[in-house]
């Protein structure tokens, strides 16, 4: 797959941001991508892949 992906469709997805000092979690937050964004591969969230965005049509290779 090449490292830069052009979104094909506008979605949403909910991205956990870690942990706080004591150990809970921080709450996820709301990452939007829009139809014509170009992004590096590195950029998709952990659990997703470019090639799984590509095979459902929410991405195409840049």
């Amino acid at each position: 797959m090449d490292d830069k992906l052009i979104i094909a469709a506008t979605f949403h997805l909910f991205v956990g941001q870690g942990q706080n000092a004591d150990g809970t979690d921080k709450p996820a937050r709301r990452a939007t991508f829009a139809k014509g964004m170009v992004i590096e591969a590195s950029e998709i969230p952990e659990g997703h892949t470019a090639d799984d965005w590509v095979s459902k049509g929410l991405a195409t290779a840049a």
